[in-house]
């Protein structure tokens, strides 16, 4: 349907009913991508894949949105946002819901205005996601956004709420007192004000005697007591207090210690006094790790890995000197302080601790596995895929050591890193796994040979196709990748022309004329007309799937050769077929 731009863009009042729910559509979609990326942010960092899929589908529906509207607006309610009127978003779950987060804080409407930038976009995500990990009492969403003070984002919030939020990050004013002249001067009253200034301040208990302003003035010169002024705290509530900021005096002089010690080595990279300051570093690192620090220890190794990078890049090798410190940190007793301290640190430090293991590398593989082993935790296992991916570029060979039967989850994880893996190794490695005798590592071998961007990879599933076991066929014909390769080719070619070809399932003969098809070869074109005629007596139901299957798969080829296939099909006696290439012809018509 053809939606008139001029009408979106300056529309005086509600725009028709078609349009409108066109419209309406459009922002359920966004909101309803919204939500998932917000609940999947919960579950993995914002660098993991699955978040940056969702973004991205989220941010590429709202420019498609704003290439027609100026802007999205939506009125708040307790549990749904609104359009014109119209619900578009609902969720009663308090904990979880985001129209109730900003309902909570007193937002009525939300904007986002044509012009919202990608780098503008994921600012506002993680304003959210930070809102929705606190507790309602503490989440203040409207705050955060008046915070970043956004371009294109915008809201309004009740008046009351607004009048709160003055004044809120301003420094205060100074004033400057003269205790000296503080009661010196003098004020005009006419008789009626100081008759009712006389019986207020009898009411109040207040005293006009010379004492009493002496006694006002000897409290303002008493030194401030630190004690008296928090009496009102607990005796825990003042440890807490003094706990605090004791410890960010010392995380701050940390963070300036490691500061100092890495723009040292980048600038001074004389053997000796590198050699010194990677000491320094390496004791400073010990000491944040045993205290489960490791947002602070896996920053500072993203540096000492840079610096060794650019080292290799101008001098063509690394300091031997780097190449000890590395592997003292792989050391059984670096491992073991490391294990120790994982019990310190919370789910939200997870991808730090992950983080500083990939600079480790292999040698941290065992103790991932025996901290899962010990802990069992969910949230812990999704994490390890990221670290498993880094460890397979590194050296895909170590994987096979923790891949078993017995720990089908991290076997899992580990086996998909590998066919992810450009290690040229890695599908030795796999097809290693396919012979495995465990039908678990063997299926998921598969799945992983499947994802490999190698040819190779392609090559181990067509050997596949041949065996006897028919889920096996199976798995690898609907994992076989596409390479327009001669010999896959070949191979695929052969196997069609076979007499057994009839006898395999639906599933098998679709994938396989689904990859021939992608080649728009003349020859395959061939294969696909003899399919399309007159079954026969022999084998007859399975010459009638496969004349079907072929149908399906045509409709999707944009060649005139076939159409030309489909329209010929049209014309047989056998009603099946017959019909199945109508069908395929009205829908790619479609």
């Amino acid at each position: 349907m053809m939606v008139n731009k001029k009408t979106l863009l300056n529309k005086p009042g509600r725009v028709d009913e078609e349009t409108l729910k066109l419209e309406i559509s459009k922002i359920e979609n966004i909101l309803n991508l919204l939500d998932k990326t917000v609940n999947i942010m919960k579950i993995f960092s914002f660098r993991h894949e699955n978040v940056k899929n969702f973004v991205d589908q989220t941010f590429d529906s709202l420019l498609e949105y704003f290439e027609d509207h100026l802007m999205l607006d939506l009125e708040i309610k307790e549990f749904s946002f609104e359009y014109q009127g119209e619900t578009v978003f609902t969720d009663t779950q308090i904990d979880k819901s985001l129209p109730y987060l900003f309902f909570k804080d007193g937002t009525i409407y939300l904007y986002l205005k044509r012009g919202l930038s990608r780098e503008e976009f994921e600012e506002f995500l993680k304003v959210i996601h930070t809102n929705t990990i606190l507790s309602l009492e503490e989440s203040d969403i409207v705050f955060s956004i008046w915070e970043k003070d956004f371009v294109n984002i915008n809201y309004l919030a009740t008046d009351e709420l607004l009048a709160a939020k003055i004044g809120v990050g301003m420094k205060p004013l100074k004033y400057e007192v003269d205790k000296d002249n503080l009661f010196t001067g003098s004020m005009d009253l006419n008789p009626e004000d100081k008759r009712s200034l006389s019986v207020e301040g009898t009411a109040l208990g207040l005293s006009e005697t010379a004492s009493a302003r002496r006694s006002l003035i000897q409290k303002i010169n008493e030194p401030f007591d630190n004690k008296k002024a928090i009496s009102d705290l607990s005796e825990y509530e003042v440890t807490i207090l003094e706990n605090m900021i004791e410890s960010n005096r010392e995380m701050s002089s940390q963070d300036e210690l490691l500061a100092l010690y890495i723009e040292l080595l980048y600038l001074d990279q004389r053997p000796e006094n590198f050699s010194e300051t990677l000491t320094a570093l390496e004791n400073l690192l010990e000491d944040l790790i045993k205290k489960g620090d490791f947002e602070r220890v896996s920053r500072a190794m993203d540096s000492v890995r840079e610096i060794s990078e650019a080292m290799i890049q101008e001098k063509g090798k690394s300091l031997s000197i780097l190449d000890e410190f590395y592997k003292n940190i792989r050391k059984s007793d670096s491992l073991a302080l490391i294990k120790k301290a994982f019990y310190l640190i919370d789910v939200f430090q997870y991808d730090y601790f992950l983080s500083y293991l990939t600079h480790v590398g292999p040698a941290s593989l065992q103790m991932i596995v025996d901290l899962y082993d010990e802990n069992r935790d969910e949230v812990f296992l999704v994490k390890i895929s990221d670290y498993l991916k880094d460890i397979a570029k590194q050296d895909a060979s170590s994987l096979m050591s923790i891949i078993s039967e017995n720990r089908p989850e991290i076997t899992k994880y580990a086996i998909s890193a590998l066919g992810l893996s450009n290690d040229p190794k890695a599908v030795h490695y796999l097809s290693q796994l396919v012979r495995s005798a465990d039908s678990f590592v063997k299926k998921e071998a598969i799945q992983a040979l499947g994802i490999s961007s190698d040819m190779a990879a392609a090559m181990v599933l067509l050997s596949l196709l041949s065996a006897k076991n028919r889920d096996i066929r199976i798995l690898a014909a609907q994992n076989l990748s596409f390479f327009p390769d001669d010999a896959v080719v070949i191979k695929l070619m052969r196997i069609i022309r076979e007499k057994s070809f009839q006898k395999r399932s639906i599933i098998e003969k679709r994938a396989l004329l689904e990859f021939l098809g992608k080649l728009h070869n003349s020859e395959v074109m061939k294969i696909f007309q003899s399919f399309i005629k007159k079954p026969g007596l022999f084998f007859r139901s399975r010459k009638i799937q496969t004349g079907q299957i072929t149908a399906a798969v045509l409709k999707t080829i944009n060649l005139e050769e076939a159409y030309s296939i489909l329209e010929s099909g049209t014309r047989l006696r056998n009603k099946k077929i017959r019909q199945a290439c109508q069908d395929a012809m009205e829908q790619s018509a479609e």
